[in-house]
């Protein structure tokens, strides 16, 4: 079968593009098997400063913060955003927390900016249930809070 040069070049042209596309997924690939995806390379700037806050927060001692909070009137608990607004250290099906306020954590949401926005929200779970633990025991010692087990 005979090509004209101009077949034989959109053929090369082709084939280069496919071959390219094929290197590109390749690439992908153990991202996509390892969860990870494709990252920004950066964050919105509006989250970016959100991050900061956080990563300050989430350095401080909760217990202290919790005891501050406490010892100035203020009683609420924090919140963790994502798919669905989480109370860690809460069980918001045994405690009826309708009425405390609660602090959304800056910096969390269901947009994660890279693994390191990944691990900083992983520490603000951990940051908020020893806060909201802290929290619950002194609203339930007060009677504030009413948990059907008071754990």
């Amino acid at each position: 079968m005979r090509y004209s040069m101009l077949g034989q070049i959109t053929l090369i042209c082709i084939g280069v593009f496919m071959l390219r596309l094929f290197c590109a997924s390749l690439l992908l690939l153990p991202g996509l098997l390892l969860g990870v995806g494709v990252q920004a390379a950066s964050c919105d700037p509006a989250l970016e400063q959100q991050m900061a806050s956080l990563s300050a927060m989430v350095q401080s001692d909760p217990v202290a913060t919790a005891n501050s909070a406490i010892a100035s009137g203020h009683y609420g608990f924090l919140g963790v955003a994502g798919y669905a607004l989480s109370l860690p250290g809460i069980d918001v099906q045994a405690c009826r927390v309708q009425k405390i306020p609660v602090q959304i954590l800056p910096g969390t949401g269901d947009v994660v900016c890279g693994k390191p926005h990944r691990e900083l929200i992983e520490q603000a779970n951990r940051y908020a249930e020893t806060f909201n633990t802290t929290m619950k025991a002194h609203l339930l010692a007060i009677g504030r809070l009413h948990c059907s087990s008071d754990l």
